[in-house]
């Protein structure tokens, strides 16, 4: 009796357990987001590894990773969330064509686009979708009557996964137009897109869906509270870094991996990123139920550390990849005796001195033989702090600027155009540049303008479009060259990237009311090594150029003043407080120079 219980009892384990993985079904999500050009190993800030400190990353690493992810477990997607161009020589270099060679290498199951991958436009776009393996998919673009991009990029992708069928839709921040160079293209809503084409799966039969795409956390997050047939959202954008414990490495965790979205239906969705540059591969293993609803999850970005070996055969190409990169790269072109600051966030809340570098260096490139009543034509240089990629150290190399730095600082190739625009519109400029100020400090846009020929305080606390407090240009119609307040009927003429001219970064003001308009050509890595070469070495500082009139702003952080030092926060409090309470500081010693 004792037996026949036993045996009742195991089979009904049996049958459960048989029940169970028929109505469940686990599934691993792989995934990568602006991986931006970093095919070598790297540091844990993305940037160039040195042999002596720990190496991370590169894209012979990741191939072994999802490798042996892929045979050690089943069900396995691997999905990258956009902006494989841009953020290296590398790209500078080789454009579409490494990256086309290693996402093939690395067998995406679907890719979406990022707002970098138009940086070239539509011409530098459809090589890398001739070329690629794989789908390409964002549901929030509009590509008809654009013959050379039709049926080459979806809305999504339908993969046949372990024998169950897995809904991918992407998505593009429709931001794009605003940052990168999208031609003919338009965008649509990225939340109305999606539900749309969720809709179009469901009636498919589809009840397992991933969105992954490249429009920023807070985005993401809203795709996965607003569109309950999304389970899981895969992003980028933000180089947002979630992680559930302590991560592997310091570095600042801005969220649990992952992000659990309980909608008011009572069903969830999962939101995960994985930083950026390759650092990390995303892994997330999720369980449905039979209704294809998320019922449970676990996973953590891994970080690709050294123990991870390198693939030898990819490491054989990025070898042949990097031999015309050193070529090109190791040239000296210039000495600095000061480092160059193009920090971020730093270069997009203040001036910096690399910006003063660039700015200045396009106005000497333009400079003309004088005339009788004018020392030059053309006396303003805008550059947005967006299109100034990266620093460079005056220990590094002896002080010398080598090629590939500048092609890191200056990736975009952007041309300069001679702009002739009313004073008017010049102080709308101005004010755009920081009509969202301090809003996200720790990840400002790149519209904050670097500028030459110009002095502008701004008072941050008046509402956007009112914050240009005091604007000063240089004449040109003079024999010696001053300081003037603009004169808003007066016109203007003013060299900037294309990028601008063509509204970029929602200049729109620019190309609605310029009066004449010379695209010069010339690009502005060619003027920059240009004036390396005849200035260095360089000891360019901070000048004045953009100045704060609130007297707290170095103290909170949200808007600072061009002199970044403690003691001018001091010396500031210390002013306010003698002349609000003058008794109590008699005995204080008198601060002589700061």
């Amino acid at each position: 009796m004792f037996y026949k219980s036993e045996m009742w009892f195991a089979a009904l384990t049996c049958m459960f357990t048989l029940l169970s993985s028929i109505e469940s079904y686990n599934l691993t999500v792989l995934h990568t987001n602006d991986f931006h050009s970093r095919y070598e190993e790297i540091n844990n800030k993305g940037g160039k590894c040195k042999p002596e400190k720990s190496c991370y990353g590169g894209i012979a690493r990741q191939v072994t990773a999802v490798r042996n992810i892929r045979s050690a477990e089943e069900n396995v997607v691997f999905l990258n969330a956009g902006d494989y161009y841009q953020g290296t020589v590398w790209y500078t270099v080789h454009r579409w064509r490494a990256a086309a060679e290693f996402t093939n290498r690395l067998h995406h199951d679907a890719m979406a686009l990022g707002n970098h991958e138009f940086d070239d436009g539509v011409a530098g776009l459809v090589p890398f979708l001739d070329n690629v393996t794989f789908p390409i998919i964002s549901s929030n673009i509009n590509i008809s009557g654009i013959p050379e991009l039709e049926g080459k990029i979806r809305k999504s992708v339908i993969l046949d996964v372990g024998g169950e069928k897995i809904g991918v839709i992407g998505y593009t921040t429709k931001d794009t137009p605003e940052l990168a160079k999208t031609g003919p293209v338009t965008f649509f809503d990225e939340i109305e897109s999606i539900q749309e084409e969720a809709d179009i799966l469901q009636q498919s039969g589809i009840n397992k869906i991933i969105a992954v795409g490249h429009a920023g956390f807070l985005k993401d997050k809203e795709i996965a509270e607003k569109v309950p047939l999304v389970d899981v959202v895969v992003g980028g954008h933000t180089n947002t870094f979630l992680y559930t414990g302590e991560p592997p490495i310091p570095q600042s965790v801005e969220g649990p991996y992952p992000v659990v979205i309980e909608r008011s239906d009572g069903s969830k969705a999962l939101v995960v990123q994985d930083y950026a540059f390759g650092l990390y591969l995303g892994h997330l293993k999720v369980t449905f139920d039979e209704a294809g609803n998320v019922v449970s999850w676990e996973g953590n970005p891994i970080l690709m550390e050294e123990t991870i070996p390198q693939d030898n055969e990819t490491a054989e190409v990025v070898e042949t990849y990097k031999e015309v990169v050193d070529r090109r790269g190791n040239v000296v072109v210039g000495q600095t005796n000061v480092y160059l600051n193009a920090d971020r966030p730093y270069c997009r809340l203040h001036e910096c001195n690399f910006g003063n570098v660039i700015t200045d260096a396009v106005l000497r490139f333009y400079l003309k033989k004088p005339t009788e009543d004018q020392w030059n034509t053309i006396a303003i240089s805008i550059f947005n702090s967006g299109g100034i990629r990266d620093s460079i150290s005056e220990k590094e190399n002896d002080g010398n600027i080598l090629m590939r730095d500048v092609m890191n600082v200056l990736p975009y190739l952007n041309t300069l155009d001679v702009v002739d625009i009313y004073g008017k519109y010049l102080i709308e400029i101005l004010e755009r540049s920081v009509y969202d100020y301090g809003n996200n400090p720790e990840d400002p846009p790149g519209r904050f303008l670097q500028v030459s020929g110009v002095r502008v305080t701004y008072n941050i606390s008046q509402p956007p479009g009112q914050r240009v407090h005091k604007a000063l240009v240089h004449c040109t119609f003079c024999r010696v060259p001053r300081y003037l307040p603009i004169n808003e009927s007066k016109i203007y003429r003013v060299v900037m990237p294309t990028y601008l001219t063509q509204g970029g970064d929602d200049y729109k003001m620019i190309p609605e009311n310029t009066l004449r308009l010379l695209n010069t050509g010339s690009l502005d890595i060619d003027i920059v090594v240009d004036y390396l070469n005849k200035s260095s070495p360089i000891v360019t500082g901070i000048e004045g150029r953009i100045n704060f009139v609130d007297p707290y702003a170095p103290c909170n952080g949200a808007a600072l003043s061009t002199i970044n030092d403690n003691s001018l926060c001091i010396y500031a409090l210390l002013t306010v407080s003698i002349l609000l309470f003058p008794g109590v500081h008699k005995n204080l010693p008198v601060i002589a120079t700061i």
